[in-house]
């Protein structure tokens, strides 16, 4: 120990400038942190290259929301691409993410949502709904379960898939490469 305090080539001394330690958020004093690593605190933020939203809240998801078998195939819309899809008369059901399962990648894609007709049904007999960011419908990004006693895992959310709650989805342009980084073992 004596030799770190010492000795300025010993492997146990760290030495940093103190303006680094602004760099990163909350300021902890990350001594063992290298000029690159800080540097990168000062490149965009999460929140300056994408968009998150919680999704859809039914208030009432035993009415609402089912597994996709338990619905005709034919009420099941599987190639939205808009909110306005959603006006089409005999299409009534829309695949959504809700969470899941520890799972990584893709996946956890096994329920749909009465969302037809502008989700009237939702709107006349829900509690406490909310149908948020509806210009994000059906938009591919990358979801994953809200609640979890496990670690945190990211999956693609294809397109043709709205977001629920318990599944909120995060936006990039550039999906797949931001997918491998929320996945790596640095977040």
């Amino acid at each position: 120990l004596l030799d770190g305090i010492y000795n300025p080539d010993s492997k146990r001394r760290f030495v940093q400038k103190q303006s680094n330690f602004t760099k990163i958020p909350g300021s902890p004093i990350a001594y063992w942190v290298s000029e690159k690593v800080a540097a990168l605190f000062q490149k965009s933020t999460l929140s300056e290259i994408s968009f998150s939203s919680p999704g859809i809240r039914t208030g009432r998801d035993e009415l609402f929301v089912r597994d996709w078998f338990e619905v005709g195939i034919t009420k099941i819309c599987f190639s939205a691409k808009s909110y306005a899809d959603l006006k089409r008369p005999t299409i009534k059901w829309y695949p959504i993410t809700r969470g899941g399962e520890f799972r990584k990648w893709y996946g956890n894609n096994d329920n749909i949502i009465l969302l037809g007709n502008e989700a009237i049904d939702i709107r006349s007999r829900g509690n406490d709904y909310r149908l948020r960011d509806q210009e994000y419908y059906f938009k591919e990004g990358i979801t994953w379960t809200m609640i979890s006693s496990y670690r945190s895992s990211f999956r693609l959310n294809s397109a043709g898939i709205v977001y629920g709650n318990g599944g909120p989805t995060i936006f990039f342009d550039k999906n797949t490469i931001h997918l491998g980084i929320l996945n790596s073992q640095v977040v």
